[in-house]
């Protein structure tokens, strides 16, 4: 029986079970060491937008009202050794056999926890899915399009980070 989730959906797109999904942004490589941080550049990310797109950042606005999910990406790996504390992934499918010019096309899962112990805002969980994803290849898909939801393991929501190219 699939539990309901208290999540706040904004269903933009079409999607039943979308997070996020009017948020704009572009994956990069850089590493944020604070939120504050990186609330400046998407800031100026949407300034350089507006002129295509018409949305307000809201950085404060609660993405999901949830203490701790899990965050699934797809990327491009060396090894293990690109996965960091909180990820995980399918150890078969960093099989050599499956290497592609020294790297492996890899899901990875993240469990990202909540600081305030009970949601994630906006700023919060855009920071965290960034610096995630940051010390990975993601080839062309480095534009966020949402988080799509529906399941969960153990209790915990599942969210499928979308990106497109």
């Amino acid at each position: 029986m699939l539990k309901i989730i208290n999540v706040k959906y904004k269903n933009l797109k079409g999607g039943e079970n979308m997070a996020l999904d009017d948020v704009m942004w572009t994956f990069s490589k850089k590493i944020y060491e604070n939120s504050e941080e990186f609330n400046k550049d998407i800031k100026a990310y949407y300034d350089k937008m507006r002129e295509y797109v018409d949305r307000e950042w809201n950085p404060d606005e609660i993405a999901v009202n949830q203490s701790e999910i899990y965050v699934d990406y797809e990327v491009w790996i060396k090894g293990e050794e690109d996965l960091l504390e909180n990820e995980t992934t399918d150890e078969e499918g960093l099989s050599e056999e499956y290497a592609d010019n020294g790297y492996f096309q890899i899901d990875v899962r993240a469990l990202l926890k909540a600081d305030n112990g009970k949601y994630f805002t906006n700023l919060e969980l855009m920071t965290k899915v960034h610096n995630q994803q940051a010390n990975k290849e993601l080839g062309d898909h480095v534009f966020f399009e949402g988080m799509d939801s529906g399941n969960e393991k153990d209790g915990i929501p599942v969210f499928y980070v979308v990106c497109g190219s």
